[in-house]
């Protein structure tokens, strides 16, 4: 099973989260956690349809991206393709964002099997930009997404039964 986890931002201000995230799961050693499967921890500077050429051959896709929700700072969501479609969510704050992207990529049919998007709430959009603030993620939050990663990928990578 291949499996990718893309941090998705840049690496300045909050838009960071993502990639402090993946720095986070590999100083963890999240990557041997995972074994058998064969997983690539990434960082995307915002991809826009860029996205599509991150996940192509994976099996598996989990992306982590802040997420503009102004509720609750710092919540991680667990979110499905159709959640994205359907929510009021704002996941990233760039041109083609990780939404458009995945609508794009399931419109032709060129999503992995899997794909979940791990969105870390952040204040407000304009925290998003580039220019915004740069806080550290919070080893708390770096334990939501190990776990909510360790506890997906048995479910989401096990053999389907075949149909019948």
């Amino acid at each position: 099973m291949r499996l990718l986890i893309l941090g998705i931002g840049s690496p300045f201000g909050q838009d960071s989260l993502g990639w402090q995230a993946i720095d986070g799961l590999i100083e963890r050693g999240l990557e041997q956690r995972l074994t058998p499967h064969e997983v690539l921890l990434e960082k995307a500077d915002r991809p826009g349809a860029l996205l599509l050429d991150y996940m192509r051959g994976m099996d598996v896709a989990i992306l982590i991206d802040a997420l503009v929700g102004g509720v609750d700072p710092g919540r991680v969501h667990p979110l499905t393709v159709e959640e994205i479609a359907q929510g009021d969510l704002a996941l990233s704050g760039h041109d083609l964002g990780v939404a458009e992207a995945l609508a794009l990529g399931d419109a032709l049919g060129d999503l992995p099997e899997q794909v979940l998007v791990l969105g870390v709430e952040v204040e407000a959009p304009e925290d998003c930009a580039p220019g915004g603030p740069s806080p550290r993620i919070g080893s708390q939050i770096l334990g939501e997404l190990a776990n909510q990663i360790l506890v997906t990928v048995p479910t989401i990578c096990a053999p389907q039964p075949a149909p019948g």
